[in-house]
């Protein structure tokens, strides 16, 4: 997802890029807490339509989630981890620790230029990326990692239609994902 940083209220008004406001979803750690009512009521006063609920308990889609609570319990969304891996991984120049004792800032070379701790917060815009779902893919990464740069090469270089790329290697892949998963 594209940011801005200080363009909040944006994304929560208009939504992400070109696509229409989405569902915002402030997910709390402990529901009532002053963090939490705060961040609900603050969106709600740019006129953004909140819904609030526990981290966690819910999946959605194409909903924009604030998530909310001390690091060592949001660390377990997959998306929100790869801050940990900094900004190559995660595409925000910011870096906690994984205990959550402090948040790193970082330069455009991802070197630390400062250090909060405890009682700091983080407002960072990420995306769902698809290394977490290749980890556990049938076909293996190397297999998918292939299949990602052949089907770049082949649609923006040889200039082929999806169709017949998703037909070409899809078919290939489906069977070595079927190979992979009678083998284990």
């Amino acid at each position: 997802m594209p940011a801005v940083v200080g363009s909040f209220p944006e994304p929560f008004i208009h939504g992400p890029g070109s696509v229409k406001r989405l569902p915002v979803r402030v997910e709390c750690v402990e529901i009532e807490s002053a963090p939490c009512r705060q961040i609900s009521k603050t969106l709600a006063a740019f006129g953004v339509p909140v819904a609030t609920g526990l981290f966690r308990a819910s999946i959605t889609k194409a909903t924009l989630r604030l998530l909310v609570g001390p690091w060592e319990a949001l660390r377990e969304d997959d998306t929100l981890r790869q801050l940990e891996s900094g900004p190559s991984v995660s595409g925000v120049y910011a870096q906690p620790s994984s205990t959550g004792s402090q948040i790193n800032l970082l330069n455009a070379d991802a070197r630390t230029v400062l250090s909060l701790g405890a009682g700091s917060g983080l407002i960072a815009a990420t995306g769902l990326k698809l290394i977490p779902a290749l980890r556990n893919n049938a076909m293996g990464r190397p297999a998918c990692a292939a299949a990602g740069i052949v089907s770049f090469v082949v649609i923006t270089q040889l200039h082929l239609p999806l169709v017949w790329v998703l037909l070409g290697l899809g078919i290939p892949a489906g069977v070595w994902a079927w190979f992979r998963l009678g083998r284990a």
